[in-house]
């Protein structure tokens, strides 16, 4: 089922008026969905649906979250001389990265630090241009199953992604 696009949406922008194909048109709006959002494979290389991440640094300066795009941090634990402890320090998250606030400072002699945060957007909020990247990919998958141009696709596809996607290095 998918989560931000919309089978009744897809059935008007192509004036289907019959429900036989609702299930088919559900998978691939799914689908579409999953080749966006896919964290680490999908087009945008970033999550669109809000969700949950787990990374682990060897210390407070190394924090470089994977997916820093509205990121929000649930959880931040140290591990110091086998003891696990939450942290007390005030801090804020910028471009993914952890920002003391004037006059804290970090625990001495951390061994791990564990990040848990939520990336993405809710499935209200994702952007329309998103939305619309997920519709060509399902209507492409939709009307052009036996034709498919895959290189036309993936042109396309960049032109439409480009103001998202997150760059890889």
């Amino acid at each position: 089922m998918p989560d931000y696009l919309s089978v009744a949406d897809f059935k008007a922008e192509r004036r289907i008026e019959h429900s036989e194909e609702d299930a088919r048109i559900s998978r691939l709006l799914d689908s579409a969905e999953q080749r966006i959002g896919d964290p680490e494979n999908g087009i945008l290389r970033r999550p669109v649906i809000r969700q949950e991440f787990s990374e682990n640094f060897d210390s407070f300066e190394d924090v470089e979250l994977a997916h820093p795009d509205g990121a929000t941090i649930s959880g931040l634990t140290y591990e110091s001389a086998g003891v696990s402890a939450s942290v007390t320090a005030t801090y804020t998250l910028e471009d993914g990265r952890l920002r003391l606030a004037y006059g804290e400072t970090w625990p001495a002699s951390v061994e791990r630090v564990s990040v848990t945060y939520d990336a993405g957007w809710s499935a209200e909020d994702v952007p329309e241009a998103l939305k619309d990247i997920g519709y060509f990919i399902a209507g492409q998958m939709y009307d052009n199953a036996d034709t498919f141009d895959a290189e036309r696709f993936r042109r396309v596809l960049a032109f439409m992604a480009s103001g998202y996607r997150r760059a890889v290095i």
